[in-house]
């Protein structure tokens, strides 16, 4: 078996995303079945990242699976901008984990802020905490369970299926 951080690289801040909003989101993604390139709403989400950091560095991959939105390596701080709020959570528990990743690379003292251009609104995460770090594991955990099952979870119609990528895969 690997070590637990090999075993996790495979990982990317949405399968912490996809978590706190839909396990079955969560599972399609995992193994590899998305729709979000032909996505409106992905379509605008990335065309607001690229206006926001307009003139700024943009999109830094870290072993091909964590892709930070920008990273201020004077302030140590990772910003995740993001359309709307709505998954504010979800938001948080994903720079979390981005926060951790980089403490398991020995990369330590990072903060994080999650910018809405949209509402004018940034909401700071972090640092990551050792309470903070056991919390990751354990959703590790409980994320390994979920893409380990032979079949997605069953479709639950929440909030934000509307706008899902996955919508008439799950209710057509």
């Amino acid at each position: 078996m690997l070590p637990d951080l090999l075993k996790h690289l495979r990982r990317s801040g949405l399968i912490y995303l996809y978590y706190v909003v839909c396990k079955r989101k969560l599972w399609l993604f995992y193994n590899g079945i998305q729709f979000a390139k032909y996505s409106d709403h992905v379509i605008q989400g990335k065309a607001l990242t690229l206006t926001s950091l307009a003139n700024k560095r943009k999109e830094i991959r870290l072993n091909e699976q964590i892709v930070l939105d920008r990273i201020d390596l004077k302030t140590k701080t990772i910003i995740e901008i993001k359309k709307s709020n709505i998954s504010l959570e979800a938001h948080k528990l994903q720079v979390l984990y981005y926060l951790y990743y980089l403490d398991q690379l020995g990369l330590t003292g990072f903060t994080g802020v999650i910018s809405y251009p949209r509402q004018f609104k940034r909401v700071k995460v972090g640092p990551i905490t050792d309470d903070d770090k056991i919390k990751i594991e354990q959703i590790q955990e409980e994320i390994d369970e979920i893409v380990r099952q032979p079949m997605p979870p069953r479709a639950v119609r929440i909030k934000v299926c509307k706008g899902c990528s996955h919508f008439e895969f799950c209710w057509a």
